[in-house]
């Protein structure tokens, strides 16, 4: 039998699997961890501005989409 202190159970690795326990209560990721996914997360994405009549376009297609659900 192993004796392990409750502090130590209480804690919850980290979800990005480099099994270091958490910053904070209630997060996924520590927060070294966190930057990384999100970097490699928006690596694709493009950044772009949009008119006021192009999002009101977007919310309404979204609107439809899941009303169609």
């Amino acid at each position: 039998m192993t004796l392990v202190s409750q502090e130590t159970i209480a804690v919850k690795p980290c979800s990005c699997g480099c099994g270091r326990p958490r910053d904070r209560e209630g997060q996924r990721y520590r927060k070294d961890c966190h930057t990384e996914y999100m970097r490699h997360r928006r690596a694709g994405m493009v950044e772009r501005l949009l008119t006021p009549a192009e999002w009101a376009l977007i919310v309404r297609e979204r609107e439809r989409r899941s009303g169609a659900r």
